[in-house]
């Protein structure tokens, strides 16, 4: 930490508390911040945006003050922990702004509601890889709103949610009143109503509680000194929704200061494209998006109130050219706006960051939206070494048309002879015959691809675990189990089953001591339902399993392959590892 202070707060509200003295953990000071630039310029220097989503916004449990004293939360939900190697990597990438949502109760004590330590001190040092990368950083009150949170727009036990709410922005607010005027607040994340959870059409009482609670952040931050007085804040509307039903009831706070106010919105349409929920809906159009970014900007854009959208992102399904051209279109015609815009990425089906190996798991997408986000155009090269038939895939049927033609077979046809030059020696010979062999098994090896895999380890209920690469494979190291066999998790996504098609399941696979545990090709969201399973016993000799299956529902593009390695039956620490994985199909 960069200094060092020591922090006293005080809440108002009909409940008493006692509470003690915080931290000792230091605030940043930027003594060069001038805080010229009001919200609307501010908006106009975020650039494009990023989101560190599934971090410090994860939790282990539903209890306040449950993780108190631990940083586990962290790393909960598959994520690793935050580096600085990785943000200096985000900037390099030419992203602007990284949102870094937070979720604060289970690090907060349950009867005063004192943040711990530990955790306000995780926060800051991420908070200060951003800002020492000289980025624009964004912190919030995460998941204590939404389905599960505390923090709802409802009258029941409002006074307690108002206590616990001011109680958490005058202690972020004390401890970063120093910090210069590229840090902005976000008073809360995406609040819902009360068990209905309605996120188009809530009730009577829900949007005014949520000006109310947005009113409560703008007066806490402007009272609690320091920079605090110039920052510019960000006010969500009732779930951060975009529709007309929502924004039109959006009251932006009185303010001490003008033109410091910035409106968010989170706007993912057309929602069945964008979702996981709808493996089935890969292609997009228009309609639906324009009407919310259309409304946002009549509403709020128009009329003097900068607009970001915290959150936009798409589900990868196997349909990266169409998430491609839809997210062209929304950044440019936000930027056209004035609108900033930021990814949300959770590390799995949203991410363009792999977060373990610090590379760019999605390139085109990423940098097609940062160049729209400066009005300039990305030219994504479209070669495919090996396409000879030029389908826009190297195939199996590209070898049968290189070997036919190799061996003389007349009327074959090589529609790019420089496709087929894989050797790149102005000929064509048996090497390139080779070279092709060899990249359709490499694209048949889902271990190849290291940026789709990734882990599920549920803290929650006592799981730890840690995954790994290897040179051609996935490594998993298991010290705790948890309950579930799927609480300690390795998976590869996504991947398309079509219906009626029989597939050629195959992988190699040991351990560093005998288990039994159990793998699924299955759904990657709703209900997770096993479309094949099997079970493996896993030796210190690698084994090579091979089975078919066939898949008789509907169509499903949105599947993983799961490796279930916790529970309590399996002996641990233990370390497993799988290679050569691949899914072929075979017939159908």
């Amino acid at each position: 930490m960069r200094g060092q202070k020591s922090i006293a707060f005080s809440i108002v509200c009909t409940m008493a508390f006692s509470v003690l003295p915080l931290f000792e953990g230091a605030a940043a000071i930027h003594a060069d911040a001038a805080f010229e630039k009001n919200a609307a310029e501010i908006v106009a220097d975020m650039g494009f945006g990023w989101n560190l989503g599934n971090s410090l916004d994860s939790y282990s449990g539903t209890t306040i003050g449950s993780n108190i004293g631990s940083t586990s939360s962290e790393t909960a939900w598959g994520n690793p922990a935050t580096t600085k190697e990785l943000i200096a990597m985000v900037k390099a990438s030419g992203v602007e702004t990284i949102r870094v949502p937070v979720t604060w109760y289970e690090h907060m004590n349950p009867s005063t509601y004192q943040i711990d330590e530990t955790w306000m001190n995780r926060v800051e040092e991420v908070v200060n890889y951003v800002l020492d990368a000289d980025l624009y950083c964004i912190i919030n009150v995460h998941h204590d709103t939404g389905e599960k949170g505390w923090l709802k727009a409802t009258s029941d036990n409002l006074d307690q949610k108002k206590a616990m709410f001011s109680a958490i922005w005058e202690q972020v607010s004390a401890n970063f009143a120093d910090y210069g005027d590229k840090l902005l607040f976000e008073g809360y994340n995406e609040i819902l109503d009360g068990s209905a959870n309605q996120w188009y059409n809530p009730g009577s009482e829900a949007i005014p509680i949520a000006n109310e609670l947005n009113q409560i952040f703008v007066d806490i931050v402007r009272n609690s000194g320091g920079n605090n007085a110039r920052r510019n804040l960000i006010c969500n509307t009732y779930c951060a929704g975009a529709n007309s039903e929502i924004t039109s009831g959006f009251v932006l706070p009185n303010d001490t200061v003008s033109n410091r106010l910035i409106v968010e919105t989170h706007i993912y349409q057309p929602f069945p494209f964008t979702s996981e929920a709808y493996p089935e809906v890969t292609t997009w159009d228009p309609t639906s998006l324009n009407q919310y970014i259309d409304n946002v900007y009549n509403q709020f854009v128009k009329n003097g109130t900068p607009v970001i959208v915290g959150e936009f992102g798409c589900a990868d399904k196997g349909n990266l050219d169409q998430i491609t051209s839809w997210a062209k279109y929304y950044v440019e015609k936000c930027t056209s706006y004035g609108i900033a815009c930021i990814w949300w990425d959770n590390g799995t089906q949203y991410k363009v960051y792999n977060r373990r190996t610090l590379t760019i798991a999605k390139p085109d997408l990423l940098n097609t939206m940062i160049a729209a986000a400066k009005g300039e155009n990305y030219v994504i090269d479209t070669t495919v070494k090996g396409d000879v038939n030029q389908d826009g895939a190297l195939t199996i049927a590209d070898a049968v048309i290189l070997q036919k033609w190799l061996l003389g077979a007349e009327n074959t046809n090589l529609a790019d002879w420089e496709a087929a030059d894989l050797w790149e020696d102005g000929k064509l010979d048996a090497r390139d015959f080779s070279v092709m062999k060899n990249l359709l098994l490499s694209a048949n090896n889902l271990c190849e691809d290291i940026n789709n895999w990734n882990n599920w380890i549920d803290t929650a209920v006592g799981a730890n675990a840690e995954m790994s690469f290897t040179s051609n494979g996935v490594k998993m190291q298991v010290n705790a189990g948890g309950e579930q066999d799927w609480n300690a998790q390795i998976f590869y996504e996504p991947l398309t089953l079509e219906q009626g098609a029989t597939y050629k399941i195959s992988f190699d696979y040991k351990a560093d001591s005998a288990q039994a545990t159990t793998f699924h090709v299955m759904q990657a969201y709703g209900d997770y339902l096993p479309y094949y399973s099997g079970a493996l016993s896993w030796t210190t000799t690698a084994q090579h399993y091979e089975d078919t299956f066939q898949y008789t529902k509907a169509t499903d593009q949105v599947c993983r392959i799961a490796f279930n390695l916790g529970g309590g039956s399996v002996k641990v620490p233990f370390t497993v590892e799988v290679a050569n994985l691949s899914l072929i199909k075979v017939s159908g």
